[in-house]
């Protein structure tokens, strides 16, 4: 249900690393107020397009190890000695970077044709949108644990907002501080604030799944 005009909310979250992040300046989709209604989440207040959760590192990763990978590849038919050994000294290598830069171009290209995610806040929950992917409506009562976490990052002071449903799905999203849309939807999460080091908040994000329970990635 959409109760009010987007246009009456004036702060917006500074964009993510990695995104063109902040308030997105229209209501949302049918598609999005169905599934608000149809999981009773109330009336709408914000939406706002959020990290990816991984920047641009993660973009060019997949084809500089597509590269690193035909570098072995070249030099396994320069090298002189026998074949039967070069091939697999030298292909074993090539054959792991190729096909781990090959799922990691392949992931990265998804994520960028279905588009930015988009956080819809409701009163009593939130939906879940990717553009031209997959969509889900979440109540706050759903939520397993939510968690507000300042810490420093590469780009300056971060806010990092990790919420968890109960069947595993993880939605983690970043953005600099103070980011007073990630707040707002923490506290209404009943998130538990706390500041962490660079360190501790990287290996969260590297153990936070990046498959929703419903084995579509965000």
């Amino acid at each position: 249900m959409v109760g009010r005009s987007f246009h009456d909310h004036h702060s917006a979250a500074a964009p993510g690393p990695g995104t063109k992040g902040g308030t997105v300046n229209r209501i949302p989709s049918i598609r999005v107020t169905d599934a608000a209604d149809a999981a009773v989440l109330g009336l709408w207040h914000r939406s706002d397009r959020v990290s990816r959760r991984h920047g641009w590192r993660s973009i060019v990763g997949g084809p500089l190890l597509l590269i690193l990978g035909i570098v072995p590849v070249i030099a396994a038919f320069a090298v002189p000695g026998p074949r039967w050994l070069v091939l697999p000294l030298l292909g074993l290598p090539a054959l792991y970077l190729l096909s781990a830069g090959g799922l990691r171009t392949y992931a990265e290209l998804f994520r960028l044709r279905i588009g930015p995610l988009i956080m819809h806040r409701f009163d009593d929950g939130f939906v879940a949108e990717r553009p031209r992917g997959p969509l889900r409506a979440v109540a706050f009562a759903e939520l397993k644990d939510a968690r507000l976490i300042d810490h420093h990052g590469a780009d300056g002071a971060m806010v990092l907002l990790l919420m968890v449903h109960w069947d595993g799905t993880a939605w983690a999203c970043l953005a600099p501080s103070p980011a007073e849309a990630l707040v707002e939807m923490g506290h209404a999460a009943e998130a538990r604030r706390e500041k962490l080091p660079r360190y501790e908040v990287n290996e969260l994000l590297r153990k936070t799944p990046p498959w929703t329970g419903w084995k579509q990635t965000w």
